[in-house]
């Protein structure tokens, strides 16, 4: 896989992915990678250009390709984005004009819709960028659709969603409570995320009202974006950078990587809950402690 780079408009982080499964989301990054800057264009991938993209280590025939393709189309024509002026304009499309798959000739042709162009081309600001190989090898569908959200402020190091939103994009089943998408889906993302040199001290934290929360947020150390003629790096840089890079496998080992309510620091523990004096009830602690 040849630096192969995933760009596209920050709005594509919207579109919720309901029901794919990892495999199907690293093959639709895949296509996504290879329209950036085609317009209509219809791009032809072969098979084993798929299979090298998302790094697919299960020699699967082009029958089991052909399937994979087919299950996914199915799936994105469930994902018609609706649009609405707030007046009396309206209406929906779906992100692909169409696809055509043979397995005889082990290649899928596939196109954007031209409703969609500007979620592809002419990126010059509002975009989310990331490399297709660091995503492809992120094990879990709720890993690699959290990393997508968090990609899009890499320079700012702070995500902030509403509890309500952040169920919708990443697919969260309706029966999990707090508790659940703690234990099941943010703790495991971030261990995984932690070892990305990007995601240095990532971190989250409820917000609530009353017992309830409303919004999670999630901060790390943002990304710099390097200057064309970067300074070489001094003594002092090299022993910071050292120190980081010590602290941060520190935070791995200990799953530390929780911050309490109000503060910044890292608090190991209870990810981001009221302390005692903060709640009514008799134990001193909210009802969807995570465990």
């Amino acid at each position: 896989m040849a630096n192969e780079v995933v760009k596209y408009n920050n709005k594509f982080n919207q579109v919720v992915f309901q029901n794919f499964t990892e495999n199907e989301l690293s093959l639709l990054m895949a296509i996504c990678s290879k329209l950036k800057g085609k317009g209509t264009e219809t791009i032809t991938l072969t098979f084993d250009q798929i299979k090298e993209l998302t790094n697919e280590k299960q020699h699967y025939t082009a029958q089991r390709y052909a399937e994979m393709i087919d299950t996914m189309y199915r799936k994105l024509l469930n994902l018609a984005y609706y649009y609405n002026d707030g007046k009396d304009v309206a209406g929906a499309f779906h992100l692909f004009q169409g696809y055509e798959r043979s397995i005889t000739d082990k290649e899928v042709q596939i196109a954007v819709t031209p409703q969609f162009l500007h979620l592809f081309n002419s990126l010059e600001r509002e975009f989310t960028r990331f490399e297709l190989e660091e995503f492809v090898n992120l094990s879990g569908k709720y890993t690699k659709l959290l990393y997508r959200q968090l990609k899009q402020w890499r320079t700012q190091g702070h995500y902030s969603v509403l509890m309500k939103e952040f169920r919708e994009l990443m697919d969260v089943p309706e029966s999990y409570s707090t508790r659940d998408i703690t234990k099941r889906i943010i703790v495991p993302s971030l261990n995984k995320l932690l070892k990305l040199k990007e995601f240095h001290f990532l971190s989250y934290k409820y917000s609530y009202k009353g017992k309830k929360a409303i919004r999670v947020i999630f901060t790390w150390h943002p990304e710099t974006i390097p200057s064309k003629k970067s300074a070489p790096e001094n003594t002092t840089e090299k022993i910071n950078n050292d120190l980081t890079k010590m602290l941060r496998e520190k935070q791995i080992r200990e799953g530390n990587f929780f911050v309490e309510k109000d503060q910044e620091e890292i608090i190991p523990g209870f990810p981001g809950y009221k302390y005692a004096e903060e709640t009514d009830d008799e134990d001193g602690w909210p009802d969807d402690l995570p465990f």
